[in-house]
């Protein structure tokens, strides 16, 4: 019970920085008409307030990071191609400061994105004004300037970690050296991540030295130990997979404000039944990661639905999700893809807790309509050339 009682407190201390850090960007930014992600605003000494056009083609007012200016690759004073992208994006990445609660599991969190800094945000050698006309007689929102729908594969991730992502990448940069510059891009990627993480391991070790509460700095000790395995190795952990999704939603935010993600309930089932049957995790702990990994950001997540075969993917981590999304009563992007065949217990969960905490949270997701297969599309962020 004395364990139940500490997440309770952690989660509790935890929502409430997350409601100071919301207050402070309506106070810096003004009205946000979009998803109250889970960044949070850069010291006052790196701030720079302006407008620009966001990721979705809408004017926005923000703050960038004031330590970082990115190099153009382009007479127009922009930067294409994945080369000069990826190049960017890990200068960048070296530029974002590090942050970590001490009442999380979770490290990190996101301050910037790269698309502040996109100007222009098409390369002008690619002139689209012909289709202007088409557009305004239409109605039609396209996709041109909105580059953050991808749709990964964190399977591939979760599978061979930073290290093996950075071999393969070199790998086949020698199989094909026709596309250098693409492998090029990815690795920078690649090597920002991991020495973005590896600056978190340090300052979590140096936060350990001075903490005088046993528990939370045994939380920052496991924290450093954590990292310093991701930087290279898959994870092998419940709570090791949910930072490595957290370091992976931060670094899509980042590039471009991607924020699709996938089918959570099934990505950490294997890790939960695992470290159950072993006696080394409880639920409790399972919903106090879950949590932080929520409070890390707002990416799109679903459960339930069915595979390809039709069978119903539901499972006991699909309800540990939707409890971890209650206990926090903050937005959560979370889906509940509904079929014939959905356990009705947790369709009932749902809408009692859509009722119950009015952040109107979980969604509900016509599967027959829109359900997409459970692993698509590719891991890999720099590929896109603005």
């Amino acid at each position: 019970m004395a364990k139940v009682t500490e997440y309770k407190q952690r989660l509790d201390a935890l929502r409430e920085t997350k409601m100071k850090h919301t207050q402070e960007k309506w106070e810096v930014i003004g009205v946000m008409d979009f998803d109250d992600h889970g960044r949070i605003l850069p010291p006052p000494e790196f701030r720079e307030v302006l407008e620009y056009r966001g990721p979705s083609g809408n004017v926005i007012r923000d703050v960038r990071l004031s330590n970082f200016k990115p190099i153009s690759n382009h007479p127009s004073g922009g930067f294409f191609g994945p080369k000069a992208v990826g190049e960017n994006f890990r200068r960048f990445m070296d530029a974002h400061p590090v942050y970590i609660d001490p009442l999380s599991s979770i490290s990190g969190a996101w301050m910037g994105w790269l698309p502040a800094y996109v100007n222009p945000g098409w390369n002008p050698d690619f002139d689209y004004s012909y289709l202007e006309d088409e557009h305004m007689k239409y109605g039609i929102a396209t996709a041109i300037l909105g580059g953050q729908h991808f749709c990964q594969d964190l399977l591939i991730g979760f599978k061979l970690g930073w290290g093996g992502l950075l071999e393969k990448v070199r790998r086949y940069r020698k199989v094909n050296p026709q596309a250098a510059d693409f492998y090029d891009g990815l690795e920078d990627v690649i090597l920002g991540t991991q020495d973005w993480i590896r600056r978190h391991v340090d300052a979590a070790r140096e936060m350990a030295k001075t903490e005088e509460n046993p528990e939370l700095r045994k939380n920052l000790e496991e924290m450093a130990e954590i990292n310093q395995r991701l930087m290279t190795e898959p994870p092998r952990t419940f709570r090791e997979v949910c930072q490595w999704i957290a370091w992976y939603q931060m670094i899509a935010r980042m590039y471009n404000g991607s924020g699709s993600m996938g089918q959570i309930d099934e990505w950490l089932r294997p890790y939960y039944e695992r470290e159950v049957a072993a006696g080394a995790l409880t639920d409790e702990e399972a919903i106090f990661h879950i949590a932080c990994l929520f409070l890390n950001d707002t990416q799109y997540y679903q459960l339930g639905g069915s595979d390809a075969s039709g069978r119903d993917l539901t499972s006991k981590v699909s309800f540990l999700i939707l409890e971890a999304a209650h206990r926090l009563k903050t937005p959560v992007n979370i889906g509940i893809r509904v079929h014939d065949g959905l356990d009705p217990q947790l369709l009932r969960r749902g809408i009692e807790i859509m009722f119950e905490d009015k952040t109107a949270f979980p969604k509900f997701l016509g599967d027959k309509n829109a359900s997409t297969p459970v692993v698509t599309g590719s891991l890999f962020l720099a590929a896109s050339t603005h």
